[in-house]
């Protein structure tokens, strides 16, 4: 198990009680490349996918938090996951939780954890995985929309990518037709990265 706590900002934002947290991609290990238009990939060893399945559990857990993963280099693209149902942001409001959180003192801490079982918890009829996600890129922005059983399944396939040898995971099938294709890869194990 790896412990890290990360800092939210909590603040008002559209009438309702927001927290975020800004996260350094680089500082976790994870890296992206967008193809606009048509797909998102994720990578990171699995020490990354990890920390990136506890983000998906913390969500899960509180479900006003929004976790802003900024890019490491000009070629990558910060990406913004949150819930969806209870928590919608837009574009525009991306820019201004910026703006607010930068000016914020109040903070809160998190400890991040996955949950330890690797089962799908009765997750294998296929009609529930249907519109889990809507991923949208505007430009350097990728805003990742999860309801609370998608933010499970992110979570267990984090999960499954490190103690399996499977090396990536395509959420096309699980996303809006609107959605770009999102591909989560383990660095570890992935064929493009041996």
């Amino acid at each position: 198990m790896i412990n890290i706590d990360i800092e939210t900002k909590c603040f008002n934002m559209n009438n309702r009680l927001v927290s975020i947290a800004f996260v350094d991609q680089r500082s976790i290990g994870i890296e992206n490349s967008v193809f606009l238009e048509t797909q998102i990939n994720i990578y990171g060893d699995s020490k990354s996918l990890y920390i990136l399945g506890a983000l998906f559990n913390l969500i899960q857990k509180e479900k006003s938090i929004i976790v802003y993963l900024q890019r490491s280099s000009n070629k990558a693209s910060d990406i913004v996951l949150f819930h969806g149902t209870s928590n919608p942001i837009t574009y525009s409001d991306c820019v201004n939780l910026r703006k607010k959180a930068y000016k914020v003192k109040t903070n809160k801490k998190y400890s991040l954890e996955i949950n330890e079982e690797t089962k799908a918890d009765k997750l294998y009829e296929s009609w529930k995985f249907k519109d889990l996600y809507s991923i949208r890129s505007n430009g350097q922005l990728i805003l990742m929309s999860c309801n609370l059983l998608g933010l499970r399944l992110a979570e267990l396939i984090c999960k499954s990518l490190i103690d399996t040898n499977d090396g990536h995971t395509h959420f096309d099938d699980m996303s809006t037709k609107e959605s770009l294709e999102l591909i989560i890869r383990n660095k570890d194990t992935d064929m493009i990265f041996q």
